[in-house]
C-alpha cells in the first residue's frame, strides 16, 4: 500500500482537532469544519482536492518549463555548430 502524504492522511497532526478554526470549510455546501495544518479555510477533504489540483498544476508548469529548457538548448547547440 502507497504510504499517504501528510495532507492525505487523516491521522497525521495537521489534520487534527488542534487546526480547528470554529468555522465551517469554505466550499460552498460543505458544513464540515475547517480544520487542516495547511489552510484554515478548508475541511480535510477540499483541502486534499485542492493540493492535490495545486500539485498536478506544477508539476504540468515544469513538464512545460523543462520542454522550453530543452528546446532553448537544442537551439542554442545547433547555431553554436553552425559558426
Amino acid at each position: 500500500m502507497e504510504e499517504l502524504l501528510a495532507y492525505e492522511d487523516p491521522m497525521h497532526e495537521g489534520n487534527s482537532a488542534k487546526y480547528l478554526t470554529g468555522k465551517r470549510c469554505i466550499v460552498e455546501g460543505c458544513f464540515r469544519p475547517a480544520c487542516t495544518m495547511w489552510s484554515p479555510y478548508w475541511c480535510f477533504k477540499h483541502n486534499v482536492e485542492r493540493i492535490k489540483k495545486v500539485n498536478k498544476q506544477l508539476r504540468a508548469f515544469v513538464v512545460a518549463e523543462q520542454k522550453f529548457w530543452d528546446q532553448y538548448e537544442r537551439h542554442v547547440c545547433e547555431n553554436e555548430s553552425l559558426s
